[in-house]
């Protein structure tokens, strides 16, 4: 495997362990998951939404995968499980904030 295919290994990995701290922190460490009254923060909504849409949009490194890769035919693939994993990251991640 080349250069590139070890750096996305090791950012998917990183990823993963972000999210486990995050969890950690918040299930055993007594920080957030408190019961409010509300279930949505209505006056942070234009800010998430403003992050949500940078997240998705900076993903300069996409030419540069495709170019490396042997199959380009599993290009789309490749989109959809990026897409779909960051998507799950940042709305756990969205989910946590809400109800902290």
């Amino acid at each position: 495997m080349g250069a590139l295919a070890y750096l996305a290994a090791g950012g998917a990995l990183a990823s993963v362990a972000f999210i486990a701290a995050v969890l950690w922190v918040a299930v055993f460490c007594g920080v957030g998951f408190e019961q409010t009254n509300r279930l949505v923060h209505w006056p942070g909504t234009p800010s998430a939404m403003s992050l949500y849409s940078f997240c998705f949009s900076r993903h300069a490194a996409f030419p540069t995968i495709y170019s490396g890769m042997r199959d380009k035919k599993m290009f789309p693939m490749v989109l959809f499980i990026s897409f779909a994993a960051r998507t799950l990251s940042y709305g756990l991640h969205g989910f946590m904030g809400v109800i902290a």
